[in-house]
């Protein structure tokens, strides 16, 4: 009875060094390429880099640095982004304006200046059939109702400029119901 009771003591005393402060927060986490899950603090590279990089923060003693590449998703908060590559040569974050079914919507944060001063927002389309993302240009309205026009209605909204492109993501929004109920 002695032993397990010095046991136990030896086991509270220690476990009272090992105790690690754990972060297991839902709204924080990043899922790498072969589906594994990691919660913890992120941290992303930003400023004068285009965002490629980031750290999670497990807990007091655990914490990784990926790279682009080996994530396939992440959410910060109410930020979602995504791992994608533009050209051939790099992978970086893109962040998750809207995600549907058919089609979606994203934004790419990007310098431009060479200081980081000034970030410019891309956003970038995707119908899902279709894994290459499509920078949307000055012509966005354009491009937008030639991807929606099934969906005459509105396909034509847009194209009159009913919309600007701050409900860019409404739009998607609306075409992906619309789609998912006529199917």
């Amino acid at each position: 009875m002695k032993k397990l009771f010095l046991l136990f003591v030896l086991g509270t005393y220690l476990s009272g060094y090992s105790q690690v402060v754990d972060y297991s927060d839902p709204e924080h986490y990043v899922i790498k390429n072969n589906g594994d899950t990691i919660f913890g603090k992120l941290k992303y590279t930003s400023g004068d880099d285009i965002k490629n990089k980031i750290n999670v923060k497990c807990n007091d003693t655990l914490k990784y640095i990926f790279k682009a590449e080996e994530i396939k998703y992440f959410r910060d908060g109410e930020k979602y982004y995504r791992s994608f590559q533009p050209d051939m040569e790099a992978y970086y974050f893109i962040k998750i304006w809207e995600e549907g079914k058919y089609l979606s919507l994203y934004e790419w944060q990007v310098p431009a200046e060479l200081s980081g001063s000034k970030i410019e927002f891309l956003p970038y389309i995707r119908q899902n059939d279709d894994k290459s993302y499509v920078e949307l240009d000055i012509k966005w309205t354009r491009h937008i109702s030639e991807l929606i026009a099934d969906h005459k209605e509105l396909a034509d909204e847009v194209w009159k400029n009913k919309y600007k492109l701050e409900q860019l993501g409404d739009v998607v929004r609306h075409y992906n119901e619309w789609k998912a109920s006529n199917k």
